[in-house]
């Protein structure tokens, strides 16, 4: 991917594209992925444009393309047909055409859009982080039978907003070397980092996470008689350190 992508908590740098209409983050299923369910979604950390069996090899233009229309976007797009799948009681369901894409962006939001075609298709749409609830667009997913959709409804997932806090913005050490602790309040899939303003002070624990965690630090010995402060910046905000001077 051209930029870490939040999903879910975690931060993805890379993603696996299946030609039957997915893209999973970290694991992915072991040998053919043409069969989808409601149930498979909620077992893979995916996104689920357009999940069904399907094949990228009968049209000269068919496949999937990654297009990075700027810095924060990138586009999955298929062209594909659905497999001629044979159906109970005899006959199959055909080859059809299949357009969509998967846009995903920088600030976690995942946006679905349908094309022309696209008959005749039985899938699964919807995202999953794996162990995690799943999110299935029900509008887009039968349970029973075939479905169109040829320019169907956009779907969009939208990341909530981020929002930090810290439990104190200022600590009070001595001078001999010793080590401090904030707790960080953030969303759940929200990422920041904690760096370290001045050399005495070091990051122990927590210089990148996501959601609520805790930072932990370390402060060296003052050696003058002066007392001291220093910052980090924690999820954006400034935390105060201030330090007794040797007795």
């Amino acid at each position: 991917l051209p930029f870490e992508f939040h999903f879910f908590g975690q931060l993805a740098s890379s993603v696996s594209v299946s030609t039957n209409g997915a893209l999973y983050f970290g694991y992915t299923p072991q040998g053919n992925d043409a069969f989808s369910s409601s149930a498979g979604l909620k077992n893979y950390p995916m996104i689920a444009g357009l999940w069904d069996d399907l094949r990228t090899d009968r049209r000269p233009d068919d496949g999937v393309y990654m297009v990075k229309p700027d810095a924060d976007r990138v586009i999955f797009r298929w062209q594909a047909v659905t497999f001629d799948t044979p159906l109970p009681g005899g006959g199959t369901r055909g080859e059809h055409p299949v357009n969509f894409e998967i846009e995903l962006q920088r600030d976690g939001d995942i946006i679905i859009r349908y094309g022309e075609g696209n008959d005749n298709v039985w899938p699964i749409v919807g995202a999953s982080g794996g162990e995690r609830e799943s999110y299935l667009v029900s509008s887009h997913s039968p349970e029973n039978g075939f479905l169109n959709l040829g320019n169907a409804p956009t779907i969009t997932f939208n990341q909530p907003a981020c929002s930090y806090s810290l439990n104190s913005l200022t600590q009070s050490v001595p001078a001999n070397s010793s080590s401090g602790a904030v707790a960080v309040d953030a969303g759940g899939s929200c990422p920041w980092t904690a760096t370290s303003n001045v050399s005495w002070i070091s990051i122990a624990y927590g210089a990148n996470s996501i959601g609520s965690s805790t930072v932990t630090f370390n402060v060296f010995t003052n050696q003058s008689p002066n007392p001291r402060s220093g910052t980090l910046t924690i999820a954006g905000q400034p935390f105060t350190v201030n330090q007794s001077g040797v007795a």
